[in-house]
């Protein structure tokens, strides 16, 4: 096997360790010192990302005692047997101490522990980095997010901190946190939102961008409801406005489709039927466009206490079959297309289906300036 592979050009073998899975590239960095050092390198991690990000999915469920079990998407979940999980190691080995996931980008996933500790984490490759502490005192309520700035190649993890200034005129004030992976610091920026409060504790990211639902002061003490927006290249902050679904109450939360924000918006509380929004680019322009209406969803917001706080992920399985996977907080639905309705409903006791990853050799311990 030595001679037959020692033969072989140097660009082929490129092309063809290029093309096999994290799991077995981390197996062949033990094959030579040069090997370890092409499979490590910032080219190759990032070319393979690029070629095999559509086809490693899997969804991570975190338990309540701070352990994690995956399983890999779509095909568990198209039969009726038992989910097999696989036990994912922690970042942090203390029992008892709650977790909840901020979000992931390309492998990276950012946790965040009870007792204040956060982690960029790639359970693929079992690597993980400790964030600075963050010092916040004062503030009443706290919005998170964690995403990918393209232009810069950095991983960027934002914690929005909500308080009042009293007076006359109580006013809500906030400070942003920035946290730069290449640089590996915070950045402290105030007052960047004026009268915008962000409803969904935990940002979506898609395309570079970090959105929440939000509220808006009018100016006259009334609010309207919008959406707020975070560009993590140049980190400067935009609204967008619902789509026109008719009157938009509480019953609406906002997610991703692929790769495309989108919103449920279920506008009757006695309503069978929500329809589904994805919003589209066209050039500097964004529209929204309805997908399609999921019928019986009354079932489905049995999953959702709290919308528009709880936020939501559909994916489209690779087979062509009709069928998407619509993941919430706590449970994995499968919705058929072509009768538009809810198939199967798969939740993993004691443990939430809190976010979808892509297995990668993305090592957040050797991203720096």
């Amino acid at each position: 096997m030595s001679d037959s592979v020692s033969v072989l050009p140097h660009e082929i073998i490129v092309q063809i360790l290029l093309r096999l899975p994290p799991k077995s590239l981390l197996e062949f960095m033990c094959v030579s010192k040069s090997w370890h050092q092409l499979i490590s390198s910032p080219n190759f991690v990032n070319t393979h990302l690029k070629l095999t990000v559509n086809h490693t999915h899997r969804v991570i469920f975190s338990g309540r005692n701070r352990n994690f079990k995956s399983c890999s998407v779509p095909p568990v979940f198209y039969n009726e047997q038992l989910v097999e999980l696989f036990d994912v190691d922690s970042p942090v080995d203390i029992p008892f101490i709650s977790a909840w996931i901020v979000g992931s980008a390309n492998g990276l996933i950012c946790l965040c522990y009870q007792d204040d500790k956060k982690f960029l984490w790639n359970p693929t490759i079992s690597k993980s980095r400790e964030l600075p502490k963050l010092e916040a005192t004062g503030y009443f309520d706290c919005r998170r997010g964690f995403g990918y700035d393209e232009l810069h190649d950095d991983y960027k993890v934002v914690f929005v901190h909500f308080y009042y200034v009293g007076g006359n005129n109580t006013s809500l004030r906030t400070v942003v946190n920035i946290y730069s992976l290449r640089n590996d610091s915070w950045r402290t920026l105030h007052d960047q939102l004026q009268d915008t409060f962000l409803i969904n504790s935990l940002g979506k990211f898609v395309n570079g961008k970090l959105y929440w639902n939000s509220t808006i002061g009018t100016g006259n003490g009334g609010r309207n409801l919008c959406i707020t927006s975070l560009d993590l290249a140049d980190e400067t902050w935009g609204t967008l406005e619902l789509p026109n679904c008719g009157k938009v109450g509480p019953n609406y939360m906002m997610g991703v489709v692929g790769s495309d924000l989108s919103l449920i918006c279920d506008c009757h509380l006695d309503s069978t039927t929500s329809d589904l929004w994805i919003m589209k680019h066209c050039g500097v322009n964004v529209s929204w466009t309805k997908l399609f209406t999921i019928n019986c969803a009354r079932y489905a917001w049995l999953y959702m206490p709290c919308p528009p706080t709880t936020t939501f992920s559909i994916q489209f399985p690779q087979q062509n079959n009709g069928e998407l996977f619509l993941f919430l907080r706590s449970a994995i639905m499968i919705y058929d297309c072509s009768t538009r309705q809810l198939k199967r409903t798969v939740a993993v006791e004691g443990y939430n289906a809190t976010e979808i990853y892509v297995e990668s050799l993305v090592n957040p311990l050797t991203i720096s300036g």
